[in-house]
């Protein structure tokens, strides 16, 4: 072997064991809530400048990584200062943000979460009991329950692909998204349903689920959905309330 290969061989070993012996553990909540998409919510509401993310990495594309974020109220240590590096340039981008929300919180700037990205067994015991008796003791009912996907599949997936199914599942053509592109890189948006469905449901006329002045194009068209939900939401649960009706 020759020196060369030989400090190119060393040379590797010791990152190696850089990489295991400094990554920072990953905190247990990290993954818990959309920490990036609450920045930039707080942001947007706040009319404040864009968040500043600086992302670092010892070697550029594998790491390890290091990311800090300043808010333009924030404080004059940026977030993400000390919290070392990461094996993923995303985890370390979304610590970052975490901490920073965490001391939004503790300001009593953004408020305190009080939902989980998956329901607790016990939620979801406490929605199957609000479902009245009459509600599956047919056979109507229940075709109609799992049609609907009150056992609860729905819910899994992001939001969008929640909303997709539901769509699909009350009858209707998926939406068409348009975009209202603004100044430094905000959007407003809204959906609109085909004409068929407009006729069906008065509820799908016109622009569904507007947000305007949203920071990014994806984040605009996630909150889109987050309103349109609503909207399906509500259709879902009159059809269940008139079809118990006819059940009995």
């Amino acid at each position: 072997m020759t020196k060369i290969d030989s400090f190119g061989n060393r040379k590797k070993r010791n990152a190696s064991v850089f990489d295991s012996d400094n990554l920072t553990s990953l905190p247990a909540d990290l993954h818990e809530e959309r920490w990036i998409n609450i920045v930039y919510e707080y942001i947007q509401k706040a009319k404040l400048g864009p968040p500043a993310f600086e992302e670092r990495g010892v070697h550029p594309s594998t790491g390890p990584f290091t990311c800090t974020l300043r808010l333009p109220n924030g404080p004059l240590i940026p977030f993400g200062s000390d919290l070392g590096t990461f094996k993923k340039k995303s985890d370390a981008k979304l610590a970052a943000a975490q901490q920073a929300t965490k001391w939004l919180r503790s300001q009593g700037l953004v408020a305190q979460s009080t939902a989980k990205r998956r329901r607790s067994s016990t939620e979801a015991q406490l929605a199957s009991d609000s479902i009245p008796v009459a509600l599956g003791e047919t056979g109507l009912t229940q075709a109609l329950t799992r049609q609907l996907g009150m056992d609860h599949t729905a819910e899994q997936g992001t939001l969008p692909e929640r909303c997709t199914k539901l769509i699909v599942e009350l009858g209707f053509s998926q939406p068409t998204f348009e975009f209202e592109p603004l100044e430094g890189a905000f959007y407003n948006v809204h959906a609109t349903f085909n004409s068929r469905d407009e006729n069906v449901e008065p509820r799908l006329s016109g622009k569904i689920g507007r947000v305007e002045a949203v920071y990014g194009k994806k984040q605009a068209k996630e909150q889109c959905w987050r309103e349109i939900s609503k909207v399906l939401e509500a259709i879902r649960v009159d059809r269940m309330a008139m079809m118990s009706h006819m059940a009995l």
